[in-house]
């Protein structure tokens, strides 16, 4: 399985009917839905998309009480906002059971770090939910908990294409993760913070996915750890931040 996380202020073209030109790449969903959504993520790393599913708060949090839970390993010790509640949840660094509620705050937390770190925890929660949904080892209990996001969820699959999924899922059993992160940097434009992902970076974890996927094959940049030729493209006019604080932005190691 490869995991990649986009940024959601990062600043892209667009592809809709209802608008054309640069904007964050959370605003295509606003623009066009999830076919806007998929055909941006499409234009920007060359990739076919097949299929998407595309999930709210409340089934996310649904998801993973129906699972029992899940564990996670907390990278650092940190509190996070429960959802719409005021209360925090503390997180220790380490091993923690979570229920929906807590994952949820775990995998939104960005003021701790960076979106780029965000990403990796939401990756960190989709591996557990993996785990545990491993050791369901039933199709019919996948159905159901499925059957129970009525509403809650929007998917371009239908029940039969699902079942196949789960039989392969189950099949399967031992999958190897990888995780895919960008570099970049923070720019303001207009009165908005902009991630600027580095277009050297793109291409790269293009290629990753491309390969993934088995339309590329390996070469020499996977013999070797990526790093950024740090080249930008768009000018920042600092309405949003000051040229020190932007530069304290971009990517941290894992």
């Amino acid at each position: 399985m490869t995991l990649c996380s986009i940024p959601r202020d990062s600043f892209v073209q667009i592809q809709s009917d209802n608008y054309t030109g640069m904007q964050r790449i959370e605003s295509a969903y606003t623009y066009g839905g999830p076919t806007s959504a998929v055909d941006t993520v499409k234009k920007l790393f060359n990739i076919p998309i097949n299929h998407y599913v595309v999930l709210n708060f409340d089934s996310f949090i649904n998801v993973i009480d129906a699972l029992g839970g899940i564990d996670v390993n907390v990278p650092k010790t940190f509190a996070g906002p429960l959802f719409d509640t005021g209360k925090k949840v503390h997180f220790e660094k380490g091993i923690q059971h979570l229920n929906g509620e807590e994952a949820l705050a775990f995998s939104r937390e960005r003021k701790i770090d960076n979106d780029i770190m965000r990403g990796f925890r939401q990756q960190l929660v989709l591996e557990a939910v993996k785990d545990k949904a491993m050791q369901l080892n039933s199709i019919s209990k996948y159905i159901k908990i499925i059957e129970s996001l009525e509403g809650q969820m929007q998917m371009d699959l239908n029940m039969r294409q699902i079942k196949t999924i789960l039989q392969d899922f189950l099949i399967g059993k031992d999958y190897e993760v990888e995780q895919l992160a960008f570099d970049w940097r923070a720019f303001s434009n207009r009165g908005h913070s902009m991630v600027e992902l580095y277009q050297d970076s793109i291409d790269h974890v293009a290629h990753q996915l491309r390969v993934s996927l088995g339309l590329e094959k390996k070469d020499e940049r996977d013999n070797k750890k990526f790093q950024t030729n740090g080249k930008y493209k768009y000018k920042s006019d600092h309405t949003t931040a000051t040229p020190e604080s932007e530069k304290k932005c971009g990517y941290i190691p894992w």
